[in-house]
């Protein structure tokens, strides 16, 4: 019964958070980043266990929004150091996706996880690579480099 209501609340929220995302995002400023932490926070919590249909149908528009969060090239401390919140919320949906529903060795969604996995993966790692070799590079700081090596 919990499920059915969870499935429910989630089937009918998620085509309109992926356009409230796309308008936080094209007005990014230092009040959206806060909602945008809580909306990205809402697609943490729906994917922890189960993979909704509704979010395997719209993960294309997720996974957009998740490379531009892990792509900007803002210092982790900007906006009051929500920008390093966002990002490691977004690397939590990320690497919560691979390992309990893009992984074809443990997943129920065998056809989700192999197209998954050839549409994403090259795009994703080369953001990961990049923002690895930014940090270690660009800063002389240690305590931005330790903060940014957490992500």
């Amino acid at each position: 019964m919990r499920e059915i209501e969870l499935g429910n609340i989630s089937n009918r929220a998620i085509v309109p958070l992926l356009t409230l995302t796309s308008t936080l995002f094209q007005n990014f400023n230092d009040v959206t980043v806060l909602v945008l932490i809580s909306v990205m926070k809402l697609y943490s919590t729906c994917i922890q266990f189960h993979l909704p249909k509704i979010v395997q149908l719209n993960i294309h528009s997720l996974m957009i929004f998740v490379k531009k969060i892990l792509d900007l090239n803002l210092d982790v401390t900007a906006y009051g150091g929500c920008i390093y919140q966002l990002k490691k919320i977004c690397l939590r949906i990320l690497f919560r996706i691979y390992q309990r529903h893009a992984n074809p060795k443990i997943t129920d969604y065998k056809e989700f996880a192999f197209q998954f996995q050839a549409k994403y993966t090259k795009s994703f790692v080369e953001s990961l690579i990049g923002f690895i070799m930014v940090s270690v590079h660009d800063d002389t700081n240690s305590d931005k480099v330790f903060r940014k090596r957490q992500l």
